[in-house]
């Protein structure tokens, strides 16, 4: 059953139970059946000592009760317990009664108190199966497990006590006895000697249900006698994780839990969620305390900490089990990854990374500006930056609703492009100006983004040229001339014109434009950029 733990004296009685059921299903020698009078003694002693049991448990509740002051609540709870104990008395009587029964039908006792009839196999057939008292013992019994169930409002501890050969895992494959119903099971072709066993095997398991009955309504009103069944080595390493050649270091203590109770956990006086652990065979309960840290504390001299402290509370049966807790804060520093430090490039995406080491896996920051747009990335505390005026751009971030720091940038203007001319792959000397033949082919004018902008903001620096005259001129006088919607100019028409030694070719660029990070295309200042290149 889930949550309840049998004691050895338990485990022996069922273990016993389940021998004598299967000789019972394999009908051997009543001679053997016999030892089974020897078995019942047993069982009868043990009945009476779990009843006292029970007893002083229902006598913990009542005076649980009575010690909190009959509250109404409490003594909703006592009067299930006084059912259940007013009900678990009558049933074993019931039974008891049967037995006597039995034993007067098969020709009572002897002197020594030995049974007349110990292997007389028709007194038992007789009564539970020809005249049906199997029936009403099986709902019976059913009945009162299911009473059981509802009155500690745990139904799937308290299954059918009854059951037909197919409901046990011994037996339901077997073809000559999964079909037997319970009192065939049972009583079926069974000495009284075994039946007398078999009813006091079922009053021991009632009394079992109903102890366990009590305890969960012991729970309920929080009966203070605590028993602590589970007992087990708790390891507390200074790290999992230990380098080759280092060395693991942990403390060692005795944990005890008690598996009859549910403790009840707080924190500076707030409840915190229950989980359960998984220690060898058993488990145990315990508390998640997870909660943010603010600032505050008391400095530790000659240190970055701070010491602070909480309050762990544990309440267990009415009692309270306290302890201060003391841990060090230290303020975490955050680490600025960028390209630009100090200042950042106007309408561009400035990508940056916003660590906080300090904090490790607890670190999910939440960043805010001013005078900027935002965009996160993928991995944690990657922002990139748009700044959208002049003005700085105040960074403040925060985790957990804690404030971390905050960063101020200067904001740049994107600084004007420089330009570089090639005739085929030979770039133009424009102080010394070309020669005359070499006014043929292709021109081409590449678009230069400032270096350190490039390099900052590199999906910000890409440009083209999309308009251009290109003349020849004699003097002041056009001679010949291309006009172009791109950086890449044929000269054809030029070198038609025939430029001679003292011409001059004049390049004049009316339109560029800077593809942004959003793949936009910006225009890019570029009125009377003129360049008069000499021929000779």
């Amino acid at each position: 059953m889930s949550g309840v733990r049998e004691t050895p004296r338990q485990k022996m009685i069922g273990m016993m139970y389940l021998f004598y059921t299967a000789l019972l299903a394999l009908q051997v020698d009543t001679a053997i059946l016999e030892k089974f009078t020897l078995i019942n003694k047993t069982l009868e002693h043990q009945i009476v000592e779990i009843n006292a049991s029970n007893q002083k448990l229902f006598g913990g509740i009542e005076s649980s009760v009575q010690d909190k002051g009959n509250r109404p609540d409490d003594k909703k709870v006592l009067d299930k317990a006084t059912k259940v104990r007013q009900e678990t008395i009558t049933l074993i009587s019931e039974l008891e009664s049967i037995k006597n029964d039995m034993i007067e039908i098969s020709g009572g006792l002897t002197e020594n108190g030995a049974l007349v009839g110990a292997t007389d196999q028709d007194a038992f057939s007789i009564y539970m199966i020809h005249q049906k008292n199997g029936r009403i013992l099986k709902k019976r019994l059913n009945v009162y497990a299911s009473m059981l169930g509802v009155e500690t409002a745990s139904l799937e501890d308290f299954p059918p006590i009854a059951k037909d050969a197919a409901d046990y895992n011994e037996f339901k494959d077997d073809h000559t006895q999964r079909e037997k119903n319970f009192s065939q099971l049972f009583f079926e072709n069974t000495p009284v000697g075994a039946g007398l066993s078999s009813m006091s095997q079922l009053q021991s398991e009632i009394l079992q249900y109903e102890t366990r009955a009590l305890k969960i309504l012991g729970e309920q009103v929080g009966i203070k006698d605590i028993d602590f069944d589970q007992v087990f080595p708790l390891i507390r390493p200074e790290s999992n994780i230990v380098a080759v050649g280092g060395k693991y270091i942990a403390e060692m203590f005795i944990a005890a839990s008690s598996s009859a109770f549910s403790p009840e956990m707080a924190v500076d006086g707030k409840e915190i969620p229950l989980d359960t652990m998984a220690i060898g065979n058993s488990s145990i309960k315990f508390g998640r305390v997870e909660f943010t840290v603010s600032s505050g504390g008391t400095s530790v001299p000659g240190t970055p900490y701070k010491r602070k402290t909480f309050i762990a509370e544990i309440t267990l049966a009415d009692s309270v089990y306290r302890d201060t807790v003391e841990y060090f804060t230290i303020q975490p520093v955050m680490k600025i990854s960028s390209g630009a430090l100090s200042a950042l490039w106007k309408n561009c995406a400035n990508e940056l990374i916003v660590e906080v080491p300090a904090l490790g896996i607890a670190y999910q920051p939440f960043i805010s500006l001013t005078n900027a747009d935002k965009i996160m990335r993928p991995g944690v505390g990657n922002v990139t930056i748009i700044p959208t005026s002049n003005r700085s751009v105040k960074m403040t971030v925060s985790n957990a609703g804690m404030l971390i720091g905050t960063e101020t940038f200067r904001v740049k203007n994107i600084p004007l492009p420089s330009y570089s001319f090639k005739l085929g792959n030979t770039e133009i000397d424009m102080e010394n100006g070309i020669s005359a033949n070499a006014v043929r082919g292709r021109l081409t004018i590449e678009v230069l983004a400032e270096a350190n902008f490039k390099q900052d903001v590199p999906n910000d620096a890409r440009y083209r040229v999309e308009r251009v005259e290109v003349t020849l001129r004699v003097g002041t006088t056009p001679k010949s001339q291309i006009k172009e919607n791109s950086g890449r100019v044929n000269l054809r028409k030029i070198q038609q014109a025939t430029p001679r030694s003292g011409n001059v070719l004049t390049i004049k660029i009316t339109r560029v434009s800077r593809r942004n990070f959003r793949g936009d295309r910006d225009p890019v200042a570029a009125r009377a950029l003129i360049w008069h290149i000499p021929i000779h």
